[in-house]
């Protein structure tokens, strides 16, 4: 491998320019064609965030509670909706599913950018470079997470530690070692804890292995680079921490946290669409997944790096690319249990996939090395080269034919396969349709056809290679890599038009009557999407945006019970009896049950479900109904006649008594009007959460926890109670934040006036 310093010059700053065209144009519906991106999470839970915190900064509200969902939650303290994360500007100026999109496109192109410097910085040639940054950036793991933005955006920042690290090792230097701290911040910032773990594994271990430090020298510079990151973080920790302590997530458990995919899953890192295209709602037998897939091209030259180049970085990586997989093979693997047992906060997460994420970035890397070797004069065995096109070609031509005359053979031979040893993978492929099996036989025989097209197009380029090592060949490997790689890239990319978004003026206006009352949406029962149904998550939208489910009330400003979020309060979802697997949400609750009165539920919406009950008991009048054509559905509105107000007192019986109004109320702060002939318990029912404070007639009060609600004991009278959200936690993790970062700038500016000194 070269050792020469490498220089930056007008060629590398011309490639950054020109990878950000490629993404422009890899992204050309929305940039120049008036769509936006959609679908996942972004859609139900981080576009709703981000407009709630800026519509709340407008009106001078920290963004610190959520009251519009879960009859309550804590706002910031949530890390996974990364509310501090420096990119959410774009929802200040732009439209929100717009600025969503050009996030996505913002991401895509840094995590490129970032992969090109490292790249060059690890002394790869430009084109080298260029490849490895195309693999990653497009790789099947960074448009996986373009369905959730803030995993999106802590995993495109990997490259840009990386080059810190580098740079520190290289250099020596302070300031690269504190740049380390503040990427990883911003990791933090952009949400989602599990990946900023994955990418300190990674600092801990490439310091540990590429530093030529004495051990306790490394330990000092881990330390060095992770102290900071808890000061700096510390308005995002400090509450999240709490949180998590009301967390209905199991904390040591290995069934919760091993939930994988079976091992079957991941043949799509070769054949990706084995499973179907998300995209195209062709999804069959497992998740449409792409994760780890970086393309056949790549993952060639990644074996010829392996196995032809002797040196520690691309041992390195290939023991990260090694460990990473293991490890995503969940409880199938023996590597996983060894981390979950001994590795520090493992446990806490779910989804071992994830982290095929720094499999994408080794495969990257030994890629763009496996490129130079290529081109630097080493011979190519011609004899391997006639094998592979030996073995390719016949493939390639007998799985074209195979489309036209042996499906038909397949399905039988696939029947034979089953009887002698029952496999639940293909006893569920076969009990699909006919022309649901047909399909699936072409995406198979298509994938199969291409990755042999792919290995001969590759096999004929090496061929050229030999006889001749020109420029114009480094250009078409770069092509050939850029098809590869883009070929699939899109499967996770669902666009539409802004409107779907929106929900129907008459259901908002009237909800908005009442703004001290609640909503719950009785969600349809999940179902599977119709086979090859390419509308299905437009549908599925447009559906939420009437339903206003599952936080689209959000947007609106309109309460609710209902919710999905990453933790739900444990102590919530047990009063609401919700049993549900899934800790992200609460289960529907049927009419007629006593938490929607509690609750103060005084509209009910849904579009079909318990139709028939809401539509016979008595205590329920339909208010409102809309049609929607397109989707075929009649969505309605009920009142709850039986509710209970938000607010109210009882006496010492527990009996109604006095008055109770709601005069003001925000996001942070909710104001009370009482009366009460003898002594009394106000009864606010918002979901007791530390943090808040209350003052009675403006005097400090007490707040006590009455079920899981909110209540204050007053005296004989009239009585102006309020309640105001502003933690002490919140408080002291924003003061240690702010002053290390005034710090942390000082310092750079203190370094830079250093240099400057010295150079004159």
């Amino acid at each position: 491998m070269s050792t020469k310093r490498i220089v930056w010059e007008r060629p590398d700053y011309k490639i950054i320019v020109a990878l950000l065209c490629i993404v422009l144009v890899f992204f050309a519906d929305v940039v120049f064609f008036g769509k936006v991106l959609f679908a996942g999470d972004n859609a139900s839970i981080n576009v709703p965030s981000k407009v709630l915190m800026f519509d709340m900064i407008r009106r001078g509200q920290l963004p610190l509670w959520n009251p519009y969902m879960f009859s309550g939650t804590p706002f910031l303290a949530d890390i996974n909706l990364g509310l501090l994360y420096p990119l959410n500007i774009l929802y200040l100026i732009l439209s929100p599913l717009r600025a969503l999109s050009y996030m996505i496109i913002i991401d895509v192109y840094l995590a490129g950018a970032f992969m090109y410097v490292y790249g060059r910085i690890m002394k790869l040639s430009r084109f080298a470079a260029v490849a490895s940054s195309l693999i990653f950036m497009f790789s099947g793991s960074v448009m996986t997470f373009t369905l959730n933005t803030p995993i999106l955006n802590s995993v495109v920042l990997i490259p840009l530690i990386l080059i810190f690290l580098e740079m520190s090792i290289q250099k020596k230097s302070l300031a690269f070692v504190l740049g380390i701290s503040i990427v990883l911040s911003l990791q933090i910032f952009a949400g989602h804890a599990q990946f900023f773990y994955y990418s300190s594994l990674l600092v801990a271990v490439y310091l540990l292995f590429r530093s030529n430090e004495s051990l306790f020298t490394r330990i000092k510079l881990l330390a060095t680079i992770f102290i900071p990151v808890n000061f700096l973080t510390a308005i995002q920790l400090i509450p999240f921490l709490e949180l998590t302590t009301f967390s209905t997530r199991p904390v040591f458990n290995f069934a919760y946290a091993s939930s994988s995919s079976p091992v079957i899953s991941l043949l799509h890192m070769i054949f990706v669409n084995i499973f179907g295209v998300f995209k195209d709602g062709t999804s069959w037998g497992a998740m449409a997944d792409t994760n780890g897939y970086v393309g056949i091209v790549p993952l060639i030259l990644a074996m010829v790096a392996l196995i032809k180049i002797k040196d520690r970085v691309i041992t390195f990586y290939g023991g990260v690319a090694l460990v990473t997989f293991l490890i995503a093979l969940g409880k199938y693997s023996p590597l996983y249990y060894l981390a979950f047992y001994v590795l520090p906060f493992f446990s806490r997460f779910r989804s071992p996939p994830s982290i095929l994420i720094l499999y994408s970035v080794a495969l990257s890397m030994l890629a763009g090395y496996g490129f130079d070797y290529i081109f630097s004069g080493n011979t190519v065995n011609k004899r391997l080269l006639r094998q592979a096109v030996l073995i390719c070609s016949p493939i390639f031509i007998l799985t074209l034919l195979s489309r036209i005359f042996f499906y038909k053979k397949f399905v039988s031979l696939v029947y034979l396969i089953n009887s002698i040893k029952k496999a639940s993978f293909l006893t569920r492929f076969l009990h699909y349709s006919e022309f649901q099996i047909h399909s699936i036989f072409n995406m198979w025989t298509e994938n199969v056809a291409i990755i042999m097209l792919f290995v001969l197009l590759f096999t004929f380029l090496l061929y050229a290679i030999k006889q001749c090592r020109s420029q114009l060949f480094r250009v078409l490997l770069i092509l050939l890599i850029a098809v590869d790689i883009l070929f699939y890239a899109r499967n996770n990319l669902l666009t539409t038009f802004e409107n779907i978004y929106k929900s129907p003026s008459t259901l908002i206006s009237r909800l908005k009557q009442d703004p001290e009352s609640r909503i719950h949406t009785m969600t349809d029962e999940g179902k599977k999407p119709i086979f090859e149904d390419k509308s299905f998550f437009e549908r599925e939208t447009e559906k939420a945006a009437y339903l206003l489910s599952p936080n689209m009330s959000s947007i609106y400003k309109i309460q609710s019970i209902d919710g999905y979020g990453s933790i739900v309060n444990k102590n919530y979802a047990a009063y609401v009896r919700s049993g549900s697997v899934d800790p992200t949400h609460i289960d529907v609750i049927a009419p007629g049950a006593f938490e929607l009165d509690t609750l103060a539920v005084k509209y009910v919406i849904t579009g079909g479900r318990y139709e028939k009950e809401l539509s016979s008991d008595p205590t329920f009048k339909k208010l409102l109904q809309i049609q929607n054509k397109l989707l075929g559905k009649t969505f309605s509105v009920y009142e709850n006649k039986n509710v209970k107000p938000r607010s109210y007192l009882l006496n010492d019986a527990d009996i109604a008594t006095g008055s109770s109004t709601i005069t003001s109320s925000t996001e942070n702060s909710v104001e009370i009007s009482t009366t009460a002939s003898s002594a009394a318990k106000l009864i606010l029912s918002d979901v007791y959460y530390p943090g808040w404070s209350v003052t009675i007639d403006k005097k400090p009060g007490t707040i006590y926890q009455s079920g899981i609600f909110r209540s204050v004991d007053l005296s004989e009278g009239k009585h102006v109670v309020s309640f105001t959200y502003f933690p002490k936690k919140f408080i002291i993790g924003a003061v240690i934040s702010i002053i290390n970062w005034i710090y942390l700038i000082g310092f750079f500016i203190f370094l830079q006036v250093k240099q400057h000194q010295k150079v004159d």
